[in-house]
């Protein structure tokens, strides 16, 4: 391809990829704040105990549970961001469109994030003007639904809140497994300088204090990965690992261990108790309409079979690609199976939902951006390659036209935070389906004083006052 070819190739690929982006903040910018925000942010009195100690410590030591012990850098950051940010936007915004502004920016800032780790896992490289790098950029974008797809195949939350707890932890794990997947996928073995080692060392500790799930996956990928890698290591002769890789990741599995048995003090957990044979026997059905319910997983799956299929062809220059899809496959499978230890909560019965099994999620979404790459580098002659293009294109295309925008509820809420922010009495009526900073509405004033606390933070209302849904 000649040179003027390309760049307009690039131009191209970053435009739609820039055009997605700014989708996707209007729809992170008109989704409705939720009703976890203000018992995280003042905090509530039972998340205090969290905030004050950073590794669980009271839990063993004293034997006390409380929420989210294992969460400490989830809730901190959330706090720090979204008490400060609001107030800071209000130097060129109103305070309720500053809220909505923290909150859309901080959700595209995870999703920028996300979105370039997984470029950089694949390519092994963070050369962004490459066009191999925005093409990447390109076929992995639409996959971030703002509404579409969400419930099914979710990358960021419409709920600000499981952003931060979710999403964002997804994202310093990734971060944190970089170094390791380039030894195993891109067989780069220069040594980690002790600087680095010493930072990822502490990122670690970000990792495995960041919720229950990155632990999991670092202790699912352990049990994957290891033995794997030592048998090749043994029958392939590989060049031996360096010692540093093996320490780190040692001291990650330590501490996953670790943050699992604090996360088991966790009073949400223990309040939902359910008998584990329960989980179990909900499972099934869990994994049959997380996977199936609509087409998001289906044709996913079904562009994976094609890849898969295309590159068996190409014979000996697929067999890294297939490798790794038979580990992701493998820990994919292991991970699902052991969710059911992870505890009941009402509003994921079945015990799958798009949050809890986010790390099958962009495991899936990498071999798929591995294997597309793979498959149009390796394909001769090169002349052959565009007719390749309608696999990736027409997977796009179908994301993206689901993925529609609905901010009636947003609409709401905003019109609901400016009555408040304008209304002269001590208590005020707002419209019977129209949720304030809830996941429901209510009809009892005495449920809103958390939230007006915030108001007040954020300088929406600058007097005590209380709120109620009319009834229907």
């Amino acid at each position: 391809m000649s040179l003027s070819r390309r760049r307009l190739l690039w131009l191209l690929l970053a435009g739609f990829v820039v055009g997605d982006l700014a989708y996707s903040f209007v729809q992170y910018y008109q989704q409705p704040l939720d009703g976890d925000v203000a018992w995280n942010l003042l905090p509530a009195h039972e998340v205090k105990p969290v905030l004050n100690d950073i590794f669980g410590l009271q839990t063993w030591r004293d034997g006390r549970t409380y929420p989210n012990p294992n969460r400490f850098f989830c809730h901190w950051s959330f706090r720090e961001y979204f008490l400060a940010a609001p107030r800071l936007l209000q130097l060129f915004v109103d305070p309720v469109t500053s809220v909505y502004l923290a909150a859309g920016l901080a959700k595209l800032g995870v999703h920028l994030g996300l979105l370039f780790l997984l470029a950089r896992a694949v390519l092994g490289h963070w050369r962004v003007r490459n066009l191999a790098f925005v093409g990447i950029l390109a076929l992995l974008t639409p996959f971030f639904q703002g509404n579409g797809y969400r419930h099914d195949l979710g990358i960021i939350d419409p709920s600000v809140t499981y952003t931060f707890f979710y999403a964002l932890p997804a994202a310093v794990l990734l971060l944190f497994l970089l170094p390791f997947f380039d030894l195993l996928y891109h067989d780069k073995r220069e040594g980690m300088s002790w600087p680095r080692y010493l930072l990822w060392s502490l990122l670690a500790v970000v990792v495995c204090l960041s919720g229950p799930l990155n632990p999991a996956v670092i202790l699912v990928a352990t049990a994957v990965a290891g033995p794997l890698l030592q048998l090749r290591i043994v029958r392939r002769g590989w060049p031996s690992v360096p010692m540093a890789y093996y320490a780190l990741w040692g001291w990650a599995a330590a501490l996953a261990l670790y943050s699992l048995y604090v996360g088991s003090f966790n009073s949400l957990t223990i309040a939902n108790e359910q008998p584990l044979a329960d989980l179990y026997a909900r499972w099934p059905e869990g994994v049959f309409r997380q996977f199936t319910r609509k087409l998001a997983w289906p044709v996913l799956i079904v562009a994976l079979g094609i890849t898969h299929f295309l590159l068996r062809r190409r014979g000996e220059s697929a067999g890294r690609w297939v490798r790794l899809l038979q580990w992701v496959g493998l820990f994919g499978l292991l991970y699902l199976i052991l969710l059911p230890l992870g505890g009941y909560r009402a509003y994921r019965g079945l015990i799958l939902r798009y949050d809890t099994i986010l790390p099958v999620t962009l495991s899936v979404l990498l071999v798929y951006a591995t294997g597309i790459r793979h498959l149009l580098a390796s394909w001769v002659p090169a002349r052959q390659r565009w007719w390749l293009l309608v696999l990736p294109v027409a997977v796009g295309l179908i994301f993206t036209l689901a993925d529609r925008t609905d901010s009636s509820r947003y609409r709401c809420e905003a019109t609901a935070l400016r009555t408040l922010a304008t209304s002269t009495s001590d208590t005020v009526a707002l419209p019977a389906d129209c949720p304030v900073l809830s996941w429901e509405p209510f009809t009892d004033p005495a449920y809103s004083e958390m939230n007006v606390r915030l108001l007040r933070r954020w300088g929406i209302v600058d007097r005590p006052l209380l709120y109620y849904n009319r009834q229907r």
